[in-house]
């Protein structure tokens, strides 16, 4: 008796829960299988109980909404219900949904309605090609259906897209036309999204009185109509701006009144890029624990909404936060991570994409015409040809037989001839096209090595930090892979000598990118310790080049001699790869041996580079080279000039005007390579301590 009660309880139980679980679907298709749009009170309340986790009842209840447009509505409110939650993931598949419907109804209200939607949720997830695309068209059909209101909006969110991929001019273009239709229908919540976007573009070009101009007027406009969001992305672009100016604790102000609005609106887009704006002010303060910590805290929040943009920017500041701290390997981790996410979001590939997308949406319907066209003189030709050879055979056949053996005499010489004067043609052609081609290649290198020689010091700057000195910089063609390389930070001189693999053009490119990368080390990193120096340039030569273990990848890289110079104290600090530095003093010449491993992957990327002091004195000689100048052919058995013969040199030379000891080693590697090519780029320095 007891197990039958217990029977019938749980099959009351079961009718109840049951009924109450389907109580929303019925509900959902009661008002919508009405003729007539459902009103939104009605259907908010019970589309917002959905969640992630009802895909399945999602579909069921659409696949029993006939009316198409009500389908429209219901998949649109449920993409919204996701959009609200910031799950732009499920908002974007039911946004999709809603515009493979709207399409089938040919109403253009409807589908412009949907691809506005899914091209904001594109760009929230830096997608812009996509984004730019649906845009694009969401704005051709506002036009049509003269909807100044939603045209400003999307034209707004164009104009966002152009700053957000550094299309500046465009962005302005944008912005300024949208903002100009919102101030004429006082659309006043576009209108602060446009100062938004505008104030931006000036921050970024560091027009900052500009850009805070834009936000104070949004920020006021905001607070006018209650526009929270709003008023949370205009306090961090101010946090971000004052970063930028340096007034850490006014930014930190900024950026808490934008935490503690987006906990009340539980909004995690935005307290994402506050927490990372947060990060960023403690890196700037050099609070790399504090920093570490927020920027962690929006590096999870960018995982969680699948933002690249987001973790691609937090990753940039947790690189430079722990690489501050020493923790390289931690540094390493986030600096790929950086990389990796950036070319997803924004490389040239996608830049160039993104400017031609209005371009072909515009001429789509010109180039399907073209397309018929050229389809249609094509036949005509073919029509014309097919006769043509009808004809041919026709007098073929009908030709005189007494006058069969002459014609074809005839037709041989002829076609000899033709042949002959055919390829003749060609090779004329394939010649002045090969003159054209080796003309534009050198043109090319040309003006390679013009960029090359603006990058590498002059002779004036380098004798700026080292008075007394000379150097020979002799490429094997026309731009080189040696390069030399002298900076100055308040008393620490820096001087590098430097051997990229290969040369010519590919050595060139590897020179710029290395002095490029000592640049922003020492000047903008500020690491001024030779060894550190070495391991950040080895570690950010690996990443630029995508190097791996994987042994079908490249291995280029470069071989260095690094000096600092404390222009006080006469401390001299020497890191090097493969490369040495040479110091002679009282007539002896005493070889300082820099590390076995090169710049660039080898597999020992857990070496790290040493590093050797020496205290210089009164007229000491410092020399370093690459091996282009031991390794050049010549003299009268053809060999190799070697180390030891330019070591002894050097120690002869040494007491010679920096001019006469660069005129020396010139003539006597002239003199050595004769007739004979050169081998290999060639780099000779040399500094005398005063």
């Amino acid at each position: 008796m007891k197990n039958f009660c217990n029977s019938w309880i749980l099959v009351v139980l079961f009718f109840f829960l049951g009924r109450d679980s389907f109580s929303q679907e019925d509900s959902l298709l009661y008002y919508y299988s009405q003729p007539t749009k459902p009103l939104p009170e009605k259907v908010k309340p019970l589309i917002k109980k959905l969640t992630a986790k009802d895909t399945l009842k999602i579909t069921w209840i659409a696949s029993k909404i006939y009316n198409k447009e009500n389908k429209v509505d219901y998949y649109d409110r449920v993409a919204n219900r996701f959009y609200m939650v910031d799950d732009y993931d499920n908002a974007k598949r039911y946004y999709i949904r809603s515009l493979d419907v709207a399409k089938k109804t040919l109403d253009k209200k409807l589908i412009a309605q949907e691809l506005s939607s899914l091209g904001d949720i594109y760009r929230l997830q830096d997608q812009n090609s996509i984004a730019l695309n649906y845009l694009l068209q969401a704005v051709y059909l506002y036009k049509d259906l003269k909807d100044p209101e939603k045209m400003a909006h999307n034209i707004a969110l164009i104009g966002d897209i152009n700053r957000c991929v550094e299309h500046y001019q465009d962005a302005l273009k944008y912005l300024n036309e949208a903002l100009a239709i919102c101030l004429e229908y006082k659309l006043k919540k576009d209108e602060g999204f446009c100062y938004s976007s505008i104030g931006g573009v000036y921050q970024i070009q560091k027009n900052y009185d500009e850009a805070l101009s834009y936000y104070n007027k949004g920020i006021e406009l905001s607070e006018s109509i209650g526009d929270t969001m709003r008023i949370i992305d205009f306090y961090y672009s101010i946090g971000d701006l004052l970063i930028e100016k340096g007034n850490y604790p006014e930014a930190h102000v900024n950026f808490n009144k934008a935490i503690e609005l987006d906990k009340i609106v539980k909004d995690q887009y935005h307290i994402g890029f506050c927490y990372m704006g947060v990060a960023k002010s403690f890196l700037q303060e050099k609070k790399f624990e504090s920093s570490i910590e927020e920027g962690l805290r929006a590096y999870q929040i960018g995982v969680s909404m699948s933002s690249p943009g987001l973790r691609a920017d937090v990753a940039q500041i947790l690189y430079q936060a722990y690489s501050a701290k020493g923790d390289f390997k931690n540094g390493f981790k986030y600096l790929k991570i950086n990389y990796d996410l950036y070319d997803s979001v924004i490389n040239t590939d996608k830049i160039k994409e993104q400017t031609q997308i209005e371009l072909n949406f515009k001429n789509s319907y010109r180039e399907k015409q073209d397309s018929l066209l050229r389809s249609a003189q094509q036949k005509q030709k073919d029509i014309l040809h097919e006769a043509e050879l009808n004809q041919q055979r026709t007098w073929a056949v009908a030709g005189a037989v007494g006058l069969l053996m002459a014609i074809v005499v005839v037709v041989i010489v002829f076609r000899f001839y033709q042949k002959e004067k055919h390829s003749k043609e060609i090779i004329n052609r394939q010649k002045v096209l090969v003159d054209s081609k080796n003309k534009e290649i050198v043109d090319s290198i040309n003006y390679a090595r013009k960029i090359q020689q603006a990058i590498i010091p002059t002779v004036a700057e380098v004798k700026n930090v080292f008075p007394n000195t000379f150097v020979m910089l002799l490429p094997k063609d026309i731009v080189s892979g040696d390069f030399y390389w002298v900076t100055k930070s308040g008393q620490q001189a820096f001087f590098a000598v430097a051997d990229c693999t290969g040369h010519g053009v590919p050595g060139g490119f590897m020179s710029m990118l290395g002095t490029a990368l000592l640049n922003e080390i020492i000047n903008e990193k500020n690491i001024y310790e030779p060894a550190d120096i070495l391991d950040m340039l080895k570690l950010k030569i690996i990443m630029a080049l995508r190097q791996s273990e994987n042994p079908n990848e490249n291995k280029d890289g470069m071989d260095i001699a690094l000096i600092q110079v404390n222009l006080n104290t006469q401390e001299l600090k020497f890191a090097g790869a493969n490369n040495s530095l040479y110091l002679l003093r009282n007539n002896n010449l005493r070889e300082i041996k820099g590390d076995k491993f090169p710049i660039g992957f080898d597999g020992r990327n857990d070496k790290q580079f040493s590093q050797q002091t020496i205290q210089l004195e009164p007229n000491d000689m410092l020399y370093m080279f690459t091996d282009g100048y031991p390794d050049q052919f010549g003299g009268p058995q053809g060999k190799k000039f070697k180390y030891k013969p330019l070591e002894l040199q050097l120690a002869q030379i040494a007491s010679l005007s920096m001019d006469e000891q660069q005129q020396t080693l010139f003539k006597t590697h002239e003199e050595w390579k004769g007739d004979m090519e050169q081998v290999d780029d060639i780099c000779v320095a040399g500094i005398r301590i005063i």
